[in-house]
């Protein structure tokens, strides 16, 4: 890693003190990459899998995960077009869905609405249309490179066992079990009950819980029914009518559950865990065990190194019911600011001159954030993202077509969701057609 650092002091009159702005030409030779997330769900029975999807996405809007395939674990009718119609309002409309293969239909009060394409556009129709869930996990998991993805299991475990079990095809030459070996990476489940007990997702999957604990390969991470339990979500976004008339997860949460009443979040939890893992301290991990399961999908955890773990809430459930809900709360990103994976970033080789700005980017100290300038020479589109020192997007504030001259914007301190960020060290982009321009900043409170 190579940093030239431009140092820059401005003096502020109005609050006496001296900031020091660092304005930095960045190559990095490695960053950090979105996690790939292959979801498995029983999308219908509960309005929860309904949000974990929304969470799910809106990281993918933040360029934290990459979405490679989906299925539903029930033989629900209307259960593929009702994912569909989430993935669709979320501006993502061809990822990948599969369903279980022969017959599961639990009740769901809401998939038939969110199916209604009068309501809100989807284009898959019948599960009929769709693949089983077998054959896109096998696809996505084939196309993957090794050892990146974390399958995200939140419903029965009607598509896993199969997919462990499933025999060299034209997709791969590899069994389901030697390509989850070579693929998968993570594996984190919402399931059973912790340290042992009957978790609804389990005993509904009767034997299967013991098969899959006996074979899956890799470590795997349990958020149980007693997590989901506690942490109560979803009524700020369901009590909303503007909101629900357009979003098919708020419309879910309001037939489950009724406008503005709370739900347990059950899968929420694990969706989070698989993303941002324990770095923001809201649970920690148990030690390592042993899961095993009856016939009647009953689990019991034992200490042991089986490389089995569940997860332990660390803090109140108020920080993290806030946390959940303001993720739900967020709407779509555009097309044009969504994350380009494609691209490294830092991006290699960036400068802080170009065609259509010769001059590096300033930033004063404004309260909590910063007022940020740019000469333009000619008009332009301009994108501006904030950025951690790990890569990480926190904001990006689109400025639209901007004429010919100085451009200003001005970034308050928060994330994508309207809290204030931690102190630190952050990056601060503009993306312009032919080039970035990189500030480094230091923000102390």
């Amino acid at each position: 890693m190579r940093i030239l650092k431009l140092k820059q002091i401005i003096t502020q009159n109005c609050v006496q003190k001296m900031w020091i702005l660092v304005l930095t030409l960045i190559i990095y030779g490695a960053a950090k990459e979105p996690v790939n997330i292959i979801f498995d769900t029983d999308f219908g029975p509960d309005c929860d899998d309904a949000g974990a999807l929304a969470i799910l996405h809106r990281f993918a809007d933040l360029g934290e995960a990459r979405i490679l395939a989906m299925a539903i674990s029930t033989s629900n009718p209307n259960g593929p077009a009702a994912i569909d119609a989430v993935n669709t309002y979320y501006g993502r409309p061809d990822i990948p869905i599969g369903t279980m293969e022969g017959s599961w239909k639990p009740d769901s009060p809401y998939t038939s609405t969110l199916a209604d394409t009068n309501r809100y556009p989807s284009d898959i129709g019948h599960r009929d249309n769709v693949p089983t869930a077998v054959e896109v996990y096998r696809k996505a998991l084939e196309a993957a490179p090794d050892s990146s993805v974390t399958f995200v299991v939140v419903g029965f475990m009607y598509n896993i066992n199969p997919l462990i079990n499933s025999e060299p095809d034209s997709i791969s030459p590899l069994t389901g079990l030697e390509l989850i070996k070579k693929k998968v990476k993570h594996y984190v489940g919402m399931d059973g009950f912790y340290p042992s007990g009957p978790g609804y997702n389990w005993i509904r999957s009767y034997e299967l819980p013991k098969e899959f604990l006996e074979k899956w390969p890799t470590e795997t991470l349990h958020s149980g029914q007693e997590i989901g339990e506690e942490i109560r979500t979803g009524g700020v976004l369901s009590g909303n009518d503007s909101i629900v008339n357009v979003n098919p997860v708020a419309m879910a949460y309001k037939i489950y559950q009724g406008a503005g009443r709370d739900r347990p979040s059950y899968d929420l939890t694990a969706v989070y865990l698989a993303v941002r893992g324990l770095g923001d301290s809201l649970w920690t991990r148990s030690e390592e065990g042993c899961n095993s399961a009856n016939l009647n999908g009953e689990n019991t955890w034992v200490p042991g190194d089986c490389g089995h773990y569940y997860i332990i809430r660390n803090a109140d459930e108020s920080v993290v019911e806030d946390t959940l809900d303001a993720l739900m709360m967020q709407k779509p990103v555009p097309d044009s600011l969504k994350p380009d994976f494609n691209e490294v970033w830092p991006p290699l080789g960036i400068s802080n001159k170009s065609e259509l700005s010769y001059q590096a980017p300033k930033a004063v100290r404004q309260g909590r954030g910063f007022s940020l300038s740019l000469y333009l020479n000619n008009d332009a589109p301009v994108v501006t993202k904030i950025y951690t020192t790990g890569g990480s997007l926190v904001q990006t504030i689109d400025s639209g077509m901007q004429q010919k001259g100085m451009l200003h914007v001005t970034w308050a301190g928060t994330d994508s969701y309207g809290k204030i960020v931690k102190p630190g060290i952050y990056f601060i982009a503009f993306h312009l057609p032919d080039g970035i321009h990189m500030a480094k900043v230091s923000k102390l409170r």
